[in-house]
């Protein structure tokens, strides 16, 4: 047995009528696979480097290049992208060499919405760096490092990840030993960043910053949103015209209804931006809350548990995309080396059928680059996913094929036909 699988157990039984709503109660007709494999590359392999270890893909807002963090070589790697989504590595930077610094352990990338920068940060390294990116090739020159105790008084210590403002205007890095939220105003001229708020476990009041690991900022720009993998904490924080936080409201788990964000690995926002998704890797779940406009607030109203409903492959989802028609939402199971695929309601954003499950049997029988899968990012047009596995450090592309799962009329009919007495 799973060493997970009492916990998702005891939450399911918890639920109760919340439980009735998720996942695998919705109808939806049979389709082809959403997710096809493409490519994969392997650290060490045809000349492939940089990949060992990896722990963080982003994609370009232009779509013209992937960036890849390998923590066990400190390197980052950039790769050119074509229209069809085929990459091919053209740079690799690697930490104390060719004037690289600071990125010892690196482990997360952004890239700034107009594509001139990007940002990373090496656990070890207790620093932040800012590279300039070339906008016609997408490689990058370091331009700035800003360190802890120094250029910034505190909370970059264990750096895990860091987050852009839709605006531009700030950028917000997450430090899970530090149990801490750094926020940067940006230079959107040259990219460089200067350190305006320092958010702290156990400063000043705070609480629920315990082994702080993931963030969003709302397409609105209007909030920014923390997990916890060690405080069962969700923290929702108002954003100012300064870029600047103030704590409104925190979500704990088993308060007020609110289950399965323990453990939580990734936070997204919905396109429609009515509801947040949080990845929980302690009970093994995804949990939707619905989003007020007005205040950013949130309202857990569904969650999706592995092993109940018969879901599957969920064991540590480490990220979440949403498909660009609205219709699909991917993630992943770290331990049960797998890739899936959920039905999303384009209206509510509820989160239906497991569509697909891809999983490696550890035969080597299946593609390697699901292996320990652990970050996957989106193509701008929504034409390809790509997803690192840790363990091979493996870069895989897969296209996506965006099928309507909506339930049409005659569906529903059918699904009423096929539970009635006989």
């Amino acid at each position: 047995m799973h060493p997970h699988r009492g916990v998702s157990a005891k939450v399911a039984f918890a639920l109760g009528v919340l439980a009735i709503a998720t996942a695998a109660t919705t109808a939806v007709p049979a389709a082809a696979a959403v997710l096809n494999p493409v490519a994969t590359f392997v650290d060490g392999v045809d000349g492939v480097t940089g990949l060992q270890s990896v722990r963080t893909v982003v994609v370009s807002p232009d779509g013209k290049n992937v960036y890849t963090a390998g923590e066990g070589e400190s390197a980052i790697t950039v790769w050119s992208r074509a229209h069809n989504g085929s990459i091919k590595e053209i740079q690799v930077l690697v930490d104390k060499q060719d004037g690289i610094t600071d990125i010892t352990f690196v482990d997360n990338l952004s890239v700034s919405p107009d594509g001139k920068n990007v940002y990373a940060s090496g656990i070890l390294s207790k620093s932040f760096v800012t590279f300039a990116r070339n906008p016609s090739t997408g490689e990058l020159t370091e331009v700035q490092v800003l360190h802890d105790g120094v250029d910034v008084p505190s909370g970059l210590n264990g750096v895990v990840y860091n987050v852009t403002s839709p605006d531009g205007r700030n950028v917000y890095s997450v430090a899970t030993l530090d149990g801490a939220v750094v926020a940067f105003s940006r230079n959107r001229s040259n990219g460089h960043l200067t350190p305006i708020q320092v958010i702290q476990e156990g400063v000043g009041g705070v609480t629920g910053l315990t082994g702080a690991f993931p963030a969003a900022v709302s397409a609105d720009g209007k909030n920014v949103y923390v997990g916890s993998r060690h405080d069962p904490n969700l923290l929702v924080f108002s954003r100012a015209a300064n870029g600047k936080l103030t704590l409104i409201q925190n979500l704990q788990e088993g308060t007020g209804g609110v289950l399965g964000i323990a453990g939580a690995r990734y936070i997204l926002q919905s396109f429609q931006g009515n509801n947040v998704y949080v990845a929980g890797d302690t009970p093994n779940d995804i949990v939707q809350f619905a989003r007020d406009p007005g205040t950013g607030m949130l309202t857990q109203v569904g969650i999706t548990i592995w092993h109940l409903h018969g879901v599957l492959g969920l064991s540590t989802p480490t990220f979440l995309v949403q498909s660009f028609d609205h219709g699909h939402l991917f993630t992943n199971g770290f331990d049960t080396n797998s890739l899936d695929s959920f039905h999303l309601d384009r209206r509510t954003g509820a989160v239906g059928v497991q569509e697909q499950l891809s999983f490696d049997p550890g035969d080597g029988s299946v593609n390697p680059g699901l292996i320990e899968i652990i970050a996957g990012a989106m193509s701008p047009g929504g034409q390809n996913l790509y997803t690192v596995g840790f363990f091979d450090g493996t870069l895989n592309v897969w296209k996506i094929t965006e099928v309507s799962h909506e339930p049409s009329d005659a569906d529903a009919v059918e699904a009423v036909e096929d539970n009635s007495p006989n």
